[in-house]
């Protein structure tokens, strides 16, 4: 038999970021499967029953501050429906949750963002008066972004799926899911799944990435980094906050418009 409580993993039923990365309509039916995984897996401590994917911010041309405030307000709006609706307290829900977020090739940034995450979230914790003594540090997952996968010369993909993994374990996520190269670009294949593999197998056996914790506190750039980051996020957040939340931030169009205006700033900078 099974023990469950030896179970481990993370879903990813995650309609709030279904509504922003469509830019469609809030499916509210969805909150009753959520609801179903959390009951089905109460016996399961350590499986992450509430995903929150924030792959799309970065996928569509966003930067690290909106993918953070994003996380944040997206959380935050998880976390009030079902503490309202009296079927989980916010510090029930806390252990469920999970932030998958994607990385880029900035290798500093992208360190920075996930250390500034822990801060922001240990920050809204306060503002939902969270016992300060408990432990609901935020468990992380990263992927590489598609924004600057290249069909030609695609190899040099590999370079940048490497750095971007690298800079995902050095920011402290938990775990690092390295996609194929060429998993844009062509259908799934064996050799491109082989390579992604290895990328993780030299990080862990070779590199020992596995051993380090926080390599970057005490570095003054990445302090610096990270807290400006941070402070550039928690701003973000506000402003979705003072829309009327994530929903309301939707659908008056000012979370599509912030992404779209990063995203044509982005796209003027290409060489032509």
């Amino acid at each position: 038999d099974i023990k469950t409580e030896w179970i481990t993993g993370t879903c990813f039923i995650d309609p709030l970021s279904l509504m922003l990365s469509t830019k469609g309509e809030w499916e509210i039916t969805q909150m009753g499967r959520i609801e179903s995984i959390l009951e089905n897996t109460e016996s399961m401590p350590y499986f992450r029953s509430l995903g929150i994917d924030m792959t799309y911010v970065l996928d569509k041309g966003g930067n690290g501050s909106q993918q953070l405030g994003l996380a944040l307000a997206t959380a935050l709006e998880y976390l009030m429906y079902f503490s309202e609706k009296g079927t989980y307290s916010v510090e029930k829900l806390l252990p469920k949750l999970a932030f998958l977020f994607s990385t880029g090739s900035s290798f500093f940034m992208e360190i920075a963002k996930l250390r500034a995450f822990r801060l922001l979230f240990a920050r809204l914790l306060e503002l939902l008066d969270v016992d300060a003594d408990s432990d609901y540090s935020p468990f992380i997952l990263a992927t590489n972004t598609t924004w600057n996968k290249t069909l030609s010369d695609r190899h040099n993909n590999l370079l940048r799926s490497t750095t971007e993994a690298v800079s995902a374990v050095l920011g402290g996520a938990h775990g690092m899911i390295v996609r194929p190269f060429d998993y844009t670009l062509v259908e799934d294949n064996e050799f491109s799944h082989r390579l992604a593999r290895n990328i993780q197998q030299l990080l862990l056996h070779e590199a020992y990435l596995g051993k380090i914790v926080d390599p970057g506190g005490g570095s003054y750039y990445l302090e610096k980094l990270t807290d400006a980051l941070a402070e550039q996020a928690w701003g973000f957040f506000q402003e979705i906050e003072r829309e009327g939340g994530l929903q309301a931030a939707h659908t008056s169009g000012f979370i599509a418009e912030s992404i779209e205006k990063r995203r044509t700033m982005l796209e003027a900078d290409l060489p032509t």
